[in-house]
C-alpha cells in the first residue's frame, strides 16, 4: 500500500538580498577642501551608487541567499537562509542598536498589494488598494496598448501615504507591473531626506488541478534611503536589493509549513560559513546600488586607514559605550564592562554609590555566560554584590539576551532597592538618569536573594518563565517589618537606624507570555520588536511556601496583562495596556500589590509618575494605561509650527485597588495577628470604586529626539501634603 503523501504545494523562489550602509555623496574631487587633501586615500574606496547616481563610501555590507516558500491559501511564509556573509567596518561603527533600528525600520518587507504597509514603525496606506482610493489623488499620465501609467500622491501631504508612479496592465485584471514611490515633500518622517522604493513584477503561467492561470509575482525590489542622522558628520545612504529567481510551484514537506505563525525564518547550520565557490555560484555579478567591484580586502584596507584618523577611534569608542551601555575590553571582546549608566547613582539610604561590573560575551563561550557587579554605598559604607552564571541551550552570536532566549541561570546578590522593585528582574535599577527624583522616598529594603530561573522563547510568539528564589528582606528607611502581635503602642521607629526588621520568603514563580506574529531583531544586549503593534498577553502566578528554606509565609499571587498598539494612519497610534492581579492569601504588606511608580524626572510609559513607592497597597487591583501619539495632526494645522515636526501626546493612567478585610491591619479583628504588619507612614489604601488617576499631555519629537510631558494627578491629594499634583517629565527617543 502506498504511503501517505505528507507534502504540500507552495510557491517557491530563490532570493538574493544585499543590504548596504554607506557615506553618501562623498566629494573626492573637491581638492579645495582641506579634508579631501588630507584624506586623499578615500578615492581608492569610493564607488558609484546606481540608485542615486552619487559617489558613496561603503561602510557595511550584508548579503543573503535564501529559499522562500509561500502558501497563498493560508498566507504562510517560510524563509530558509542558505548563506549569509557580512563585511565592512562593523567593529568600528556597529553599535548594535542604532544600525539594527535603522535597518529594521527601513528594510521591512513592503508589498504594495497589501492594504497597509509597515514602514519606519508606522502604517502607510497602499496607493493601489480600493479601500484607500479616497486618500489619494491619482492621475493617468500615459496609455498604450499593454499598460497604463498613473501618478499618485496623498490628498493630505501629512497623511501616511506615498507619492510616485505605477504601471498597470491595460486589461480587465489591472495587474501591477511596476511601481516607484517615495515620501511626500516635507513629510513628518524624521531623518529620511530621500526615499526611493521600486518594485517590478512579472507574469508566470502556472497549472494546478489541470487549470492554467496567470500569476504575477515580485521579480525585483530595491529600496534606497538617504538619511541625515548627524548632518555635521555627513549623510548616510542605506540600500537594499532583492532579486527573485526560480519562481515555481513545488512540493515541500508539510512540516516546513506547519504551525500557526504566519512568518518564520530559519538558518541552515552552515549558512555563515559558505565558501567562495558558493557565492560565485549563487550571487549575481552586479547588484543594485553598487558597481559590483570584487575587492575582498577593501574593508580591511579601509579600516587600516580609518584607524589613523585621530578623532575617529575615540569617537567610535564613546558612541558605542553610550549606545550599547557597555564597554568592550578587547577586539574581539571576551568581557564587556557595564552598564555605563550604572557606574554612579544615588538613592535615599546610600546617597551616592559606585558600581563596577560586566559580563562575558559569546567570544569566550557561545553557551556559558558569567556576569555580576560590585557596588559601594558611601553614607553607611555598605558593600553590595551580584554574581550570575547562565547556560544557553542555543548558541549565541554575542550576548545571552539574543532572541530566542533559551537558558537556565543562577544568580546570587545582595543589594538595596525600593519596595516596589523587589521582583523586577533584568532591569537596570541603578540607572543614573532614574536615580535623581522629585520626591525623596525612603521605602527601601536590603535584599539577599538566591534565584534559579529558566527562560524559553519559541519561534511562534510564546515565552515561558519559571523560577525559584529565596529572599531575606530587611526593612530600612521608614519601613518596619514587625508583626502586629509584637507591636505595642509605645514602640516607635528609630529614624537613624537602617535595620528595621527582616522577613524570609521562598517563592516559586511560573509565567507565560504570548505575542502572536511578533518578530524581533537583536542588538548587543537586548532584543527589539520589529512589529510592536502585535498584541502581547501575559499570565504569572507566584507561590510562596512556608518552612521551605526558612520561608515564613504561604501565599499565592496571580497577575494577567494585555497590550495592543492600534495604528490610526495619519492620526498616529494608540497604546492600550491592561493589567489585573490578586493576592489570594493573608500576607504582610511587603507582599501586597501596589502601583508601579517612577519618581524620577524621566518619562516612563509603563508606570505612574506622581505616585510614591507603595503609596497604595491592595490585594486586588485593576490597572489601565492608555496613550495616544497623534503624529503632529494638530500642529500641522499651524503655519510656521508644522516645519518643526512636533507631535502631540496625551495619556491616561488609572489604577483601581481594594484591600480585603483579612489583609487590613487597621481592623480590630487583626490587631494581634502574627502575620500582618502595621502600615508605615505614607502608605494608604484606595477607596473601593474610586481609582487613582493621572493625566498626561506632551510635546514629542522636539528637534527629532526629545519629549516633554506634563503630568497631572487628579485625586488623593489630601493623604500626603508632600506629594505633588503635577510636574514635567522628559525623555529622549530615536524614532522615525
Amino acid at each position: 500500500m502506498a504511503g501517505k503523501d505528507d507534502s504540500v504545494v507552495v510557491r517557491h523562489n530563490l532570493v538574493y538580498e544585499k543590504v548596504r550602509m554607506a557615506l553618501n555623496d562623498v566629494d573626492v574631487l573637491g581638492n579645495d577642501r582641506k579634508y579631501v587633501k588630507k584624506y586623499a586615500w578615500l578615492r581608492d574606496f569610493v564607488e558609484k551608487c546606481d540608485l542615486n547616481n552619487k559617489i558613496v563610501l561603503p561602510l557595511i555590507v550584508e548579503e543573503q541567499v535564501k529559499d522562500v516558500y509561500v502558501d497563498s491559501l493560508e498566507k504562510k511564509r517560510r524563509t530558509v537562509v542558505k548563506g549569509i556573509r557580512r563585511s565592512g567596518l562593523n567593529d568600528l561603527f556597529d553599535t548594535g542598536q542604532i544600525i539594527s533600528v535603522i535597518m529594521g525600520d527601513i528594510f521591512v518587507d513592503v508589498d504594495v498589494r497589501d492594504e497597509q504597509m509597515r514602514f519606519v514603525g508606522r502604517r502607510f496606506y497602499s496607493p493601489i488598494s480600493p479601500k484607500n482610493a479616497s486618500r489619494y489623488d491619482i492621475d493617468m499620465v500615459e496609455v498604450n496598448d499593454t499598460t497604463v501609467t498613473y501618478r499618485f500622491a496623498p490628498k493630505d501631504r501629512f497623511d501616511t501615504g506615498f507619492v510616485g508612479t505605477m504601471v498597470l496592465s491595460n486589461d480587465s485584471t489591472h495587474q501591477v507591473r511596476s511601481i516607484r514611490m517615495g515620501l511626500p515633500y516635507k513629510s513628518m518622517v524624521n531623518y529620511i531626506d530621500t526615499l526611493d522604493i521600486r518594485q517590478d513584477f512579472k507574469k508566470l503561467v502556472v497549472t494546478t488541478d489541470s487549470v492554467t492561470r496567470d500569476v504575477w509575482v515580485l521579480d525585483k525590489s530595491t529600496v534606497l534611503a538617504e538619511l541625515s542622522l548627524i548632518p555635521s558628520l555627513g549623510r548616510a545612504v542605506f540600500t537594499r536589493e532583492e532579486m527573485f529567481y526560480n519562481h515555481e510551484l513545488t512540493k515541500v514537506p508539510s512540516k516546513l509549513m506547519s504551525g500557526k505563525v504566519l512568518e518564520k525564518t530559519t538558518m541552515e547550520p552552515k549558512a555563515e560559513y559558505r565558501d567562495t565557490a558558493f557565492w560565485h555560484r549563487m550571487v549575481p555579478e552586479q547588484g543594485a546600488g553598487g558597481s559590483g567591484k570584487k575587492r575582498p580586502d577593501i574593508f580591511r584596507r579601509l579600516l587600516g586607514y580609518a584607524m589613523d584618523i585621530k578623532f575617529l577611534r575615540p569617537f567610535a569608542w564613546l558612541t558605542k559605550a553610550l549606545i550599547d551601555n557597555y564597554i568592550p575590553t578587547s577586539t574581539p571582546s571576551y568581557f564587556d564592562v557595564g552598564p555605563v549608566t550604572s557606574l554612579i547613582s544615588r538613592n535615599h539610604v546610600d546617597k551616592f554609590r559606585l558600581r563596577f561590573g560586566g559580563q562575558t560575551t559569546a567570544h569566550l563561550d557561545k553557551h556559558w555566560f558569567f556576569g555580576g557587579y560590585y557596588a559601594y554605598g558611601f553614607k553607611y559604607n555598605k558593600h553590595y554584590y551580584d554574581a550570575k552564571v547562565l547556560y544557553s541551550f542555543n548558541p549565541k552570536q554575542y550576548s545571552s539576551e539574543e532572541y530566542p532566549r533559551r537558558y537556565i541561570s543562577f544568580e546570587s546578590n545582595y543589594d538595596i532597592c525600593y519596595l516596589n522593585d523587589r521582583n523586577i528582574h533584568n532591569v537596570n535599577k541603578d540607572n543614573i538618569f532614574h536615580s535623581f527624583k522629585w520626591y525623596e522616598d525612603s521605602k527601601m529594603i536590603f535584599y539577599n536573594q538566591q534565584r534559579l530561573s529558566f527562560t524559553y522563547e519559541t519561534d511562534n510568539g510564546w515565552r515561558l518563565l519559571s523560577s525559584i528564589q529565596h529572599d531575606i528582606d530587611e526593612a530600612t528607611g521608614m519601613l518596619v517589618f514587625k508583626p502586629l502581635s509584637e507591636w505595642s503602642g509605645k514602640d516607635s521607629v528609630d529614624v537613624k537606624s537602617i535595620h528595621n526588621g527582616k522577613i524570609m520568603i521562598t517563592e516559586f514563580r511560573l509565567g507565560m507570555e504570548y505575542s502572536p506574529g511578533a518578530k524581533y531583531y537583536n542588538t548587543r544586549y537586548r532584543q527589539m520588536p520589529v512589529n510592536d503593534e502585535m498584541p502581547v498577553f501575559g499570565l504569572t502566578h507566584t507561590w510562596g511556601v512556608k518552612n521551605l528554606f526558612g520561608g515564613e509565609y504561604n501565599h499565592h499571587a496571580t497577575e494577567f496583562s494585555a497590550y495592543k498598539r492600534l495604528f490610526l494612519g495619519s492620526w498616529g497610534f494608540q497604546n492600550f495596556n491592561f493589567k489585573c492581579g490578586a493576592e489570594w492569601c493573608k500576607v504582610p504588606y511587603p507582599l501586597l500589590l501596589s502601583p508601579a511608580s517612577d519618581l524620577s524626572y524621566v518619562a516612563d510609559d509603563n508606570s505612574f509618575r506622581l505616585c510614591s513607592t507603595a503609596e497604595f497597597v491592595n490585594d486586588r487591583f485593576i490597572q489601565f494605561l492608555w496613550s495616544w501619539e497623534m503624529n503632529g495632526k494638530i500642529f500641522n494645522l499651524i503655519p510656521y509650527v508644522r516645519k518643526f515636526k512636533l507631535r502631540e501626546y496625551v495619556g491616561i493612567r488609572a489604577y483601581w485597588g481594594w484591600l480585603t478585610s483579612k489583609n487590613d491591619p487597621r481592623l480590630p479583628q487583626n490587631e494581634n495577628s502574627d502575620i500582618l504588619m502595621a502600615f508605615c507612614k505614607r502608605m494608604y489604601t484606595l477607596e473601593r470604586g474610586k481609582p487613582y488617576l493621572e493625566g498626561v499631555i506632551g510635546i514629542h519629537n522636539i528637534i527629532n529626539i526629545f519629549n516633554i510631558d506634563y503630568v497631572y494627578r487628579f485625586d488623593y491629594m489630601h493623604l500626603d501634603k508632600d506629594v505633588r499634583r503635577s510636574g514635567f517629565r522628559f525623555s529622549a527617543r530615536f524614532t522615525f
